[in-house]
């Protein structure tokens, strides 16, 4: 997942991008910022109003119960190539985001260059980690869901595994959401996230971050006890530290998931400038941070942060087109994503081939007890059926018009013992839609548990609120 930090520094995203020596980028992750080329400033000014006037599209259940059934026949052959030419075609397996940018409606679109195109391949397994398996044939069969104060839904009886590995109705969207939520995590992972923010002029601001999460209760990693004695009800912590550019470095973010899925998320962030932390308002998951499209309820990849505040509501399973298989190499290439492009951080053919995959597609709906002033009015999750990783979301405003678009691609890496499982190790990018505003993020360097960096491994101390007071000491 990208990197995020606190509004106050919000005013950095059009300055050129600062690239310390220490840091030792590679040179593939130092893009140029090119001025805006004048000349066609007429053409460009008609595109934007063209953009700005094109009818946004509403949240419509209807939309999403007209893609290809799981059930179905229906299915695309590998070897198809899909462009902004027959994308009508196949519509009903491609994400309603993805349908708005090939529909032309906002100022971020498909264009018509080789490098929009979507080449489906053949659809490839990827199983569970054993320990996943055996963990969920243990415990699952003393999972239930109970009913929790304001309306929500949350498991009890749940230790490690998947809680409802084979789930069903009654309650099947929330027993989704809840596998989604618990799905495998190391104990650690830590990586580099390259961010490039572009807006509507194409201008860009880059930063990069070391990004850490740590999972700390229901563990299913070998080596490792269920549940850390320093948990304290945590279930997942996340730490994003910045490297670049040289004026925001050091600015530091934490945010610890509670493992009661009815509590928001706790932030908490170091400001260089300050030389001390502070812990931000609950009101800052809806905030824009540090100038990026994400919000603090975006984080740590999952469907949302506290799923026991919303109503959840399945609108059924499709075969959708996902990239969870991206190429490992090639996909740690700038070139390779369309940064700076109508679609900012698209990923060419050079990512990878794009399957069906079965996928839950989820509503979630905030409940009163989040106020009126939640993020967004409906936040739709498309799950993969097999892995349980979301790879899509579409999220709508209060007003149910649809605001922004993410995708996280990914692969199997390597995770020890001769497995390979999907983890965080995604590419993403966010749109936003009505601002015409993009971040994508392409992440590096990629390590978990006995591999992650010696100091990171002790969650203890650097998971927690009192590890800031160490930065820049």
């Amino acid at each position: 997942m990208p990197m995020r930090g606190i509004t106050a520094l919000a005013g950095a995203r059009n300055e050129s991008p600062q690239y310390p020596a220490s840091v030792g980028l590679p040179e593939q992750h130092r893009p140029s910022v090119v001025p805006l080329v004048t000349g066609a400033f007429a053409v460009l000014m008609a595109w934007l109003a063209a953009g700005s006037a094109a009818a946004q599209i509403n949240f419509d259940p209807a939309a999403y119960k007209a893609m290809a059934s799981a059930s179905s026949s229906q299915s695309i052959p590998p070897g198809t190539r899909i462009t902004r030419d027959n994308w009508t075609q196949y519509r009903k397996f491609l994400p309603i985001g993805v349908q708005a940018l090939f529909s032309g409606r906002y100022l971020f679109h498909m264009g018509s260059d080789p490098g929009f195109a979507i080449e489906v391949g053949p659809t490839i397994h990827i199983p569970l980690p054993k320990k996943v398996v055996s963990d969920s044939e243990k415990y699952s069969g003393q999972v239930r869901l109970k009913d929790i104060p304001g309306g929500g839904k949350a498991p009890a009886g749940y230790v490690a595994g998947m809680p409802f590995p084979n789930p069903t109705e009654p309650d099947l969207a929330y027993k989704i959401i809840y596998n989604n939520w618990y799905r495998w995590y190391p104990f650690v992972q830590s990586f580099h996230s390259h961010t490039n923010l572009v807006d509507r002029f194409q201008n860009l601001f880059y930063q990069l971050s070391q990004t850490t999460y740590w999972r700390l209760s229901h563990l299913s990693d070998d080596n490792y006890p269920v549940n850390m004695p320093y948990a304290n009800g945590y279930s997942l912590n996340s730490r994003f530290f910045i490297l670049a550019p040289e004026q925001s470095k050091y600015t530091t973010e934490l945010e610890m998931l509670h493992d009661d899925p009815t509590v928001v998320p706790e932030l908490y962030v170091f400001l260089p400038s300050l030389r001390r932390s502070l812990r931000l308002s609950s009101a800052a998951r809806c905030a824009p941070l540090l100038g990026t499209d994400y919000t603090g309820d975006d984080g740590a990849g999952i469907s949302v942060t506290s799923p026991g505040l919303f109503r959840i509501e399945l609108l059924g399973e499709y075969k959708i087109l996902g990239l969870l298989h991206e190429d490992p190499v090639a996909r740690e290439k700038n070139e390779t994503f369309l940064i700076k492009s109508s679609v900012p951080g698209w990923p060419t053919p050079q990512d990878g081939k794009w399957e069906l995959r079965d996928t839950y597609i989820v509503a979630l709906y905030p409940l009163p007890e989040l106020g009126t002033n939640y993020c967004y009015g409906v936040r739709i999750v498309y799950i993969d059926r097999e892995t349980w990783d979301n790879y899509y979301f579409d999220l709508y405003d209060a007003g149910h018009k649809l605001w922004k678009t993410e995708w996280l691609f990914t692969y199997p890496m390597d995770i020890g013992e001769g497995e390979k499982a999907i983890t965080n190790n995604n590419t993403s990018t966010m749109l936003d839609l009505q601002n015409s505003h993009a971040t994508a993020v392409v992440e590096t360097n990629y390590t978990l548990d006995k591999n992650a960096p010696a100091d990171l491994q002790d969650a203890a101390t650097w998971a927690f609120p009192g590890s800031l007071g160490q930065i820049m000491r």
